[in-house]
């Protein structure tokens, strides 16, 4: 009976996670407007894209296994009002020539301080890929600590449906 019961816990657990995954090609439903999008080769290139927040300068490079790399600056508006980062990530769509998403994935997570954020990764990039677009979300903190005072998120989500 208790193999029973611990193999109804592993099929479930399997289940579980099987969820939890994700493929390098999500399908976001929605579209990328021309304002949000910047120019992408598979070939190589660099590419720098402003924010209301932040900035991120950004290297392709397709021969290396880490592809993707570049530097995130957050932007006065929150470095100069606020003392510590939270919960801050970065992804990057991946957009056709109608603007139709093709996928995304994330490239970089942090927390602490405002120094410039260093991100190198592997891109997968999806074929028909002829513009990216950058979305991010983030918490910052004026006090130090998590007790709600002095606590902002900021975001972009340059989906539109």
């Amino acid at each position: 009976m208790q193999i029973s019961v611990l193999a109804r816990g592993l099929l479930l657990l399997a289940v579980l996670l099987a969820g939890c995954q994700t493929t390098p090609f999500q399908r976001t439903a929605g579209f990328i407007a021309p304002d949000d999008q910047v120019a992408f080769s598979a070939d190589q290139g660099a590419g720098t894209w402003k924010g209301r927040d932040l900035e991120v300068q950004f290297n392709y490079s397709p021969k290396q296994r880490d592809n993707f790399s570049g530097v995130v600056q957050l932007g006065s508006n929150i470095v100069y009002n606020f003392s510590s980062l939270r919960d801050f990530q970065l992804s990057v769509f991946f957009v056709d020539t109608s603007g139709k998403i093709l996928g995304n994935q994330a490239v970089v997570t942090n927390r602490g301080n405002f120094d410039p954020i260093p991100f190198r990764t592997q891109l997968i990039v999806p074929p028909n890929t002829t513009a990216i677009a950058f979305s991010y979300q983030g918490t910052a903190l004026s006090s130090g600590n998590d007790d709600g005072g002095g606590l902002t998120s900021f975001w972009h989500y340059p989906v539109h449906r």
